[in-house]
């Protein structure tokens, strides 16, 4: 549970920070 908050968490602050930086790269980004 921990874990996968841990990555929850990760995965909001890089996508965050992707949004802010182009949506194109995140969208390239993403899994």
């Amino acid at each position: 549970m921990i874990t996968i908050l841990h990555m929850f968490e990760q995965y909001t602050m890089i996508y965050d920070l992707c949004i802010s930086s182009n949506e194109l790269v995140c969208l390239s980004s993403a899994p």
